[in-house]
């Protein structure tokens, strides 16, 4: 005669389908957070970015007197700036004798965002 032994550490297949359902409720409540707090993260990357672009041009404007902001482009930001960033798609520079406008719009990891800087003010706006 054959004798079954009871396994009697092991879990039921309704025990085992609630312990999964519980770990994803979990990995739901913890992934959302820690993803608004990635793209958080990412905009004020962006606009650091921005920042660093702005002042650079600020400081080209007041060290170089011929130096013509409007000119600045993604292509020939490395040789008027010094500063090159693949994840920026265009810069439009607009410099009269009373006010800098400076547009800037993000690729690759940015691509939602554009910004603007108009009289200091800084605006980051999402596509």
């Amino acid at each position: 005669m054959k004798t079954f032994i009871k396994n009697v550490f092991g879990f039921t297949k309704i025990e085992f389908i609630a312990i999964i359902i519980l770990f994803s409720l979990v990995l739901i409540a913890v992934v959302f957070p820690i993803m608004k707090i990635l793209e958080s993260s990412n905009k004020s990357t962006f606009e650091s970015t921005v920042k660093i672009i702005a002042t650079k041009i600020i400081y080209e404007m007041l060290s170089n007197p011929s130096f013509d902001p409007n000119t600045i482009n993604k292509d020939n930001m490395k040789s008027l700036i010094n500063y090159s960033d693949d994840n920026i798609e265009s810069i439009i520079v607009i410099n009269d004798k009373y006010e800098l406008v400076i547009e800037i719009q993000g690729s690759n990891k940015w691509d939602k965002y554009i910004a603007q800087i108009h009289n200091n003010t800084i605006s980051i706006i999402e596509k």
